[in-house]
């Protein structure tokens, strides 16, 4: 299933609600300089940015995306003098994801494209003109949608704790994983990682016969992996996961996450 999220500024009032500035409505064919206005005969948001110290843009902040997701935007831009209008995708680090600038003048060209999310890092669409630059220019019907493009899915193991290690279970259909065990925790690896954890979780429940003795707290990391640790109730403390071997208790872990919707395709 694919999770879409849209965003749209088509009107005043949308830009209004992403704008940080007060707009004056002006029609007329040149603006001050330095200045922002609504201009009713184009429906567009125009901005004359006639600094090099200044940005002559709007900041559009994405929530909740994730390594995987595609940022689809679109915009029409109307040069009218000086630098063409761009398209970036910043993250919170200081980088660019890309920059896409308008090519003409004179008229409304729409720009544009579909983009990978490669970092789990607060997002902003900036578009017009960038500190350094110096340009007077329209922009009008920008939107903006996110899609998760995989569908959830769930990786069911069982463990069996033997004589010296935890036995990964697959006599009913269990998934299939590795196990990397210390003194404080156990790691667990899928063998078909998730495409992203994104809203994903992990959780586990040891088998009715221990009475509630010992729960399972999880966490999860990355796609390929999770790890948990073992409390035991009683002694009101994390245990040593391996203290476990020998006395033939079950370990139930259901983990959460997204894959590639075509992995489902036979």
């Amino acid at each position: 299933m694919r999770q879409i999220k849209l965003k749209s500024l088509v009107d005043y009032s949308q830009i209004m609600a992403s704008a940080t500035f007060t707009l004056t409505t002006q029609d007329a064919e040149t603006i001050a300089d330095n200045t922002y206005s609504w201009n009713s005969t184009y429906n567009a948001f125009r901005i004359n940015d006639a600094s090099a110290a200044l940005k002559g843009s709007i900041h559009i902040p994405i929530s909740n995306a994730y390594i995987g997701d595609v940022i689809d935007i679109k915009a029409e831009i109307m040069n009218v003098s000086g630098e063409k209008a761009k398209i970036a995708m910043d993250y919170s680090d200081a980088s660019n994801e890309f920059i896409l600038a308008a090519e003409g003048s004179g008229k409304f060209e729409e720009i544009g494209g579909k983009f990978l999310v490669t970092k789990n890092l607060s997002i902003t669409i900036v578009i017009g003109t960038f500190t350094g630059n110096i340009g007077d220019n329209y922009i009008r019907n920008v939107t903006i949608k996110t899609v998760n493009p995989y569908r959830k899915s769930i990786r069911h193991y069982t463990l069996l704790s033997g004589a010296s290690s935890f036995n990964v279970q697959t006599d009913y259909g269990e998934d299939s994983c590795t196990l990397s065990v210390n003194s404080t925790q156990v790691s667990v690896t899928h063998k078909i990682p998730f495409a992203s954890y994104k809203n994903g979780f992990a959780r586990g429940d040891v088998s009715a016969t221990n009475d509630g003795k010992y729960i399972i707290k999880c966490k999860t990391e990355i796609p390929a992996s999770f790890i948990f640790k073992i409390y035991d109730m009683t002694a009101q403390a994390y245990i040593d996961p391996t203290s476990l071997y020998g006395q033939n208790i079950w370990i139930n872990l259901v983990a959460y996450g997204y894959d590639p919707e075509d992995i489902y395709k036979i």
